[in-house]
């Protein structure tokens, strides 16, 4: 994979010592051009290559280098929003399937990295001042837009059976209403944080104040989805939850971040947060605060790319454009 940001930097340097600025910076170039991410990475970290760029520059090919790392890039990334506007599926569904694929945590916890650098850069959105400033602030958006809808297919959780409704069964069913229970299990986490219930599903306090390395602190609940027939059993969910918001999980870890095969309580084997460089990643930051902000980002962005990402934010936070954990409710339970 190419990234197409400064590429015209990777210039021959003369002849000389391989330990100065420049020729770090021309070696950089050229592994990103490479896709050696890793390798560019590793070489974008030391002294000689931190003196060669601008603050701006060294940004952008940092989050270049980490984008690559997860599989992804501007090309990629863009191509995933135009494509949302040809697509059988809604846009919402379209985007939400592309970005499951980047939704493990530690691809989110380096989408959050590279979307706080972008930001380092794009200072004023609506008035950019320089051609680089631009660009982070397009980059921004589009990286803003996966990171969102990666957030949203953790909530989701079954996205084949939220995509084919029709083949619910009472595996992801349980109470027979046409909707995928994982995805309700999480409106219903959002709902008892907000109001102190969920009329459409059981829950219970597991263990209070579950603390995870790093001092890392939760409610850990269970929440059961009722069966009807001919379902005879409920489905049952755990989620990690704060006073005021719902933690996005992936895969399961012991409170050391060690990882665990299977959901065991009793053998210290829990739901696993999502940890970024500012700590956990909920739902109200990794979605709501993305979405409210993200039309900013976007007023120098093709206009197709540009629709899909508002539309995005219009089907989950309905027609006000405002998104609250009460429209995100909602909306996992459409």
């Amino acid at each position: 994979m190419r990234w197409l940001v400064f590429l015209a930097f990777a210039l021959l340097v003369g002849c000389g010592s391989t330990n100065t600025p420049q020729a770090c910076k021309h070696e950089a170039l050229k592994l990103l051009d490479e896709g050696k991410y890793q390798e560019a990475l590793n070489k974008l970290n030391t002294p000689e290559c931190q003196r060669a760029f601008t603050k701006e520059e060294y940004d952008m090919n940092l989050a270049a280098a980490k984008l690559g790392l997860i599989g992804l890039d501007f090309y990629t990334l863009s191509r995933d929003l135009l494509d949302a506007q040809s697509s059988n599926l809604s846009t919402d569904q379209f985007l939400i399937k592309q970005f499951r694929k980047v939704s493990q945590g530690k691809n989110l916890k380096i989408l959050d990295e590279v979307s706080k650098l972008y930001g380092q850069i794009c200072k004023d959105p609506k008035n950019p001042k320089t051609p680089i400033e631009r660009d982070a602030c397009f980059y921004k958006g589009i990286v803003d837009t996966a990171l969102a809808g990666a957030s949203l297919a953790l909530l989701i959780g079954d996205i084949q059976g939220w995509l084919n409704t029709g083949n619910l069964s009472c595996s992801n069913d349980a109470n027979q209403n046409s909707k995928v229970d994982s995805a309700e299990a999480s409106a219903c986490a959002l709902l008892y944080v907000a109001n102190a219930s969920c009329s459409f599903a059981n829950v219970s306090l597991v263990q209070p104040n579950l603390t995870f390395n790093g001092g890392y602190t939760y409610d850990l609940i269970r929440i059961d989805v009722p069966n009807s027939p001919p379902c005879t059993q409920p489905t049952t969910h755990y989620k990690l939850t704060t006073n005021t918001d719902v933690a996005l999980t992936s895969g399961y870890c012991d409170t050391n971040f060690n990882p665990c095969q299977n959901l065991d309580i009793n053998n210290n084997c829990y739901p696993c947060p999502v940890i970024t460089t500012n700590g956990s990643l909920t739902t109200t930051q990794a979605v709501a605060d993305i979405l409210n902000n993200i039309d900013q980002y976007l007023t120098n962005t093709n206009s197709s790319t540009k629709n899909s990402s508002l539309q995005l934010k219009q089907q989950i936070c309905g027609p006000d454009n405002y998104c609250t954990a009460q429209d995100i409710a909602n909306y996992l339970r459409r």
